[in-house]
């Protein structure tokens, strides 16, 4: 199971928190002027019930960042990686199952990922579970824990690697995957 913490919880940056309050702000205003029918009267009531509304709605239903945009051709070769990664897998387990020697020999690697957390961090994992050989067990702050059939910590790091730069190639702006 993979466990998450607050501190991997995307948070939403100031500009986007008083955005989405001015914008909540403004729909209730709105909608608390079109209830009154235009009549001046209620406007100091009315702007108290806005405040508390929209106070109320930040916390109830906080913003998240936005979420990141892929990038066409960076997908595809997210994808296509996924593909040969999967078949090689697949390949490698099946030869560790028949051969006639040394049992498979598990091992457990930790890998300390530069991927932004949430969706990024989300997506690696879920790659390494769906390849073939490969499981995540936990994910804490930066630290992926990954089961792995393979007995070459090595190979599985490098792999990951790999993989690590296909999502930023794939859901990053090309000026934010740089940095």
């Amino acid at each position: 199971m993979i466990r998450t913490t607050s501190e991997n919880a995307p948070r939403a940056s100031r500009r986007t928190l008083l955005r989405a309050a001015g914008s909540r702000a403004l729909a209730f205003a709105i909608a608390w002027w079109a209830l009154l029918e235009g009549d001046p009267g209620g406007l100091v009531f009315g702007a108290l019930i806005v405040l508390a509304a929209t106070f109320v709605s930040m916390k109830l239903s906080p913003p998240t960042p936005p979420r990141p945009t892929l990038r066409l051709v960076g997908f595809v070769r997210l994808a296509t990686a996924f593909l040969v990664g999967s078949l090689r897998g697949g390949w490698q387990i099946a030869l560790l199952a028949f051969r006639s020697g040394p049992p498979i020999s598990p091992i457990i690697v930790t890998y300390r990922t530069h991927l932004h957390p949430g969706a990024e961090t989300h997506m690696l994992t879920s790659i390494t579970t769906l390849m073939p050989g490969t499981l995540c067990i936990d994910s804490h702050g930066d630290e992926i824990t990954v089961h792995s059939l393979l007995d070459q910590e090595d190979v599985v790091k490098r792999d990951f690697a790999d993989i690590e730069a296909r999502i930023i190639g794939a859901m990053r702006a090309a000026d934010e995957s740089e940095g």
